[in-house]
């Protein structure tokens, strides 16, 4: 991690792993460093999850995040963007990728270079996963080595992640149902 899911105009998730087991923390406000809300989930867990609420809607927020004791990573890339009021008047940024669980022939990293270049210090605002987010078989195993280890030193770590599965990303469940 990290990772942010279900942002919406005055909340988001973030999640992260560890590997020793502890209390989760996340700190958010307007500017990098001075951050003025703060969520906690006391469940001690080295698979952690915190939503923070009371955001104001189309505000970009900086984050920390770690435990009560410790933060694990305060970065100036580390941010998002909740989402705009459904009257709001502006143009979105959307990033979609596809089968981007796998690097053969240099896939993955060719689509994340050039996306990064086209879009500079103006990075979308959402990430569409469109499935087989992870091959052959979507185990936890093939999640972190051909997703997570690429993605999150850099674009989940200020993208809102809305992901869709796909036949490959099924490892433990019946497709056919």
């Amino acid at each position: 991690g990290p990772y942010l899911q279900m942002g919406n105009t005055s909340a988001v998730s973030l999640r992260w792993r560890t590997d020793v087991p502890t209390d989760s923390k996340i700190s958010v406000g307007t500017s990098q460093g001075n951050y003025t809300m703060s969520a906690t989930n006391s469940s001690i867990t080295t698979e952690h999850e915190v939503r923070i609420t009371g955001l104001n809607p189309d505000t970009k927020y900086f984050y920390s995040f770690g435990s009560s004791s410790q933060v694990l990573q305060n970065s100036s890339t580390n941010y998002f963007r909740t989402s705009p009021l459904s009257n709001t008047n502006r143009k979105m940024s959307f990033a979609v990728f596809g089968d981007c669980g796998r690097n053969e022939n240099g896939f993955q990293s060719t689509t994340l270079s050039a996306y990064q270049n086209f879009v500079g210090n103006n990075p979308a605002e959402l990430l569409l996963l469109l499935g087989d987010n992870a091959y052959n078989e979507g185990t936890d195993q093939e999640y972190t080595n051909n997703f997570f280890n690429i993605y999150s030193g850099n674009i989940l770590k200020n993208h809102v992640v809305f992901p869709t599965p796909g036949n490959h990303d099924y490892y433990s469940s019946n497709q056919s149902s």
